[in-house]
């Protein structure tokens, strides 16, 4: 069979690959471009690895979903990115962030990392350079522009305590 010791030596790589995290189709299959692999012993090799179970791109965007938003403290415009950038669907990508977003308000979420912030910013005395800079922060980390403006009215109506 033609190309049989690469799909072998592909099978290897990929399992390495995988040994450290999940990983996605997408990433697997370019990883195995690097290693030099044809798109067809690199399709044959996806295909194995798929019936081993060791890639599953639905379980690997909700353990990413969840290890970002609550791990790291991302909002879901932010989980979305790095999904799509992982080669996940949008479709797969939304309703893995809907998933952890049901279990875990990201109000909450915003509104916590919105307090240790407004903490830090408690030198500059300029309240609207305050509120900006703490506002800015939040939609850096992906939070929708909804959840940061309503942190900004909730930290300045307790004066930064909730």
């Amino acid at each position: 069979m033609p190309g049989s010791e690469d799909v072998k030596r592909g099978v290897d790589v990929a399992t390495v690959f995988i040994s450290y995290r999940m990983r996605s189709e997408f990433e697997v299959r370019r990883r195995l471009k690097r290693a030099h692999l044809s798109n067809e012993d690199a399709g044959i090799v996806i295909a194995r690895m798929k019936e081993m179970k060791l890639i599953d791109d639905e379980a690997f965007a909700g353990a990413y979903a969840r290890d970002q938003i609550i791990g790291k403290n991302r909002g879901p415009m932010r989980v979305t990115s790095g999904l799509l950038a992982l080669g996940i669907d949008k479709e797969m990508s939304g309703a893995a962030i809907e998933e952890v977003v049901a279990e875990h308000d990201t109000f909450e979420l915003a509104m916590t990392l919105g307090e240790k912030r407004w903490a830090k910013l408690d030198a500059v005395e300029n309240l609207a350079s305050r509120k900006k800079r703490v506002f800015e922060y939040l939609v850096r980390r992906g939070y929708t522009f909804g959840d940061s403006r309503r942190v900004i009215d909730e930290l300045e109506r307790t004066g930064g305590r909730s």
